[in-house]
């Protein structure tokens, strides 16, 4: 009996075992379930271990036709680059001389097609800053003659804000008046030769003429608002209109200024290529030769000119530098041939 009673009490723990493994098992994940569904549809992170597409790059296409012209320069340096590095390799392989000509003619034909590519975007690019000069001297001009209107339109304006009648509120009409800076005097710290120690240098103070007459018209606007009087009110309008009229001339100066340095610069791309173009046939022979003294390992560096220039060695001709091109000229890229 006691053994009958004790089996029946397993097998009654046992079968309980097993119905709220069931039960609560399937509730489990029944909840689990609830929850994940839940997260799909409200939770914003229950998919973030999924995968995710990913995006198909595309170019920025704010200027097209710039973005297409730059991709078509790249790929042509490409194409060329690739095509003489082939050539090369043609040409050490030559072991005949008419093999060694036939080669010696592709390559020449490969570098006269890269000068003349380049000469015509240089020639583009000028032609832009050429016509952008033009288009500010015209707007210089149109500036000029509207002298009198311009100083009699910003006069009426400051008269309209010193009686009240201003548009905008006055703590914000004269903010280009009052952000001037006055001319301090600025020091350099200098390195010694004969010590370590370092000292204080002090530098000569830089005025700006266009900065001084601004801050005229500004000490002339804060008088016109501090007169009481009819008399004394006509008397400064007279002065803020000479110091308004002299800002507009230095700032005219300012600006002529400008596009003389822009027309200087362009005097010298000019002539510089012009000397590069008169100097094709100059450039290209040398370049070949020094390809051809390459292929039959007579180069002037250890290696090849290819490889040495992907090493951080400038192996840029002083031909192609000092014909259309200086040192200090950034508008064009320094464009390597063997690159």
């Amino acid at each position: 009996m006691i053994k009958s009673s004790s089996l029946r009490i397993k097998l009654s723990c046992g079968i309980v075992a097993v119905l709220s493994t069931v039960l609560f098992g399937n509730i489990g994940f029944a909840q689990r379930s609830t929850t994940k569904a839940q997260q799909n549809t409200t939770d914003p992170f229950g998919q973030s271990l999924q995968p995710v597409p990913i995006q198909q790059y595309r170019p920025n296409l704010s200027n097209p036709a710039r973005s297409n012209s730059r991709y078509i320069g790249h790929l042509f340096e490409h194409t060329i680059s690739q095509k003489l590095q082939k050539l090369r390799q043609e040409l050490k392989n030559a072991k005949s001389n008419e093999q060694k000509e036939e080669v010696e003619k592709s390559v020449r034909e490969a570098l006269l097609e890269y000068f003349n590519k380049d000469m015509k975007h240089r020639e583009a690019e000028l032609e832009k800053l050429m016509l952008r000069s033009s288009k500010m001297s015209a707007a210089l001009e149109k500036r000029a003659a509207a002298k009198e209107q311009l100083v009699n339109l910003q006069l009426k304006s400051f008269k309209y804000e010193v009686d009240g009648l201003g548009l905008f509120p006055k703590q914000g009409m004269t903010s280009q008046w009052k952000s001037s800076t006055r001319a301090y005097p600025t020091y350099t710290i200098v390195n010694s030769f004969d010590s370590e120690d370092l000292y204080l240098e002090a530098a000569k103070p830089k005025i700006d003429p266009l900065k001084t007459a601004m801050n005229a018209v500004n000490t002339m606007l804060q008088k016109l608002r501090s007169e009481k009087s009819d008399e004394g009110r006509t008397k400064t309008t007279s002065e803020l209109r000479k110091a308004l009229s002299n800002y507009f001339d230095l700032d005219l100066k300012a600006r002529q200024k400008e596009i003389d340095k822009i027309n200087a610069g362009l005097k010298k791309m000019q002539t510089g290529l012009q000397k590069r173009a008169d100097a094709k046939d100059n450039i290209v022979d040398l370049q070949l030769q020094i390809i051809v003294n390459e292929a039959e390992g007579l180069g002037f560096f250890r290696s090849s000119a290819f490889n040495s220039a992907q090493h951080g060695i400038d192996l840029r001709l002083p031909a192609l530098d000092n014909l259309g091109r200086s040192k200090k000229d950034t508008f064009f890229l320094r464009r390597n041939i063997l690159r």
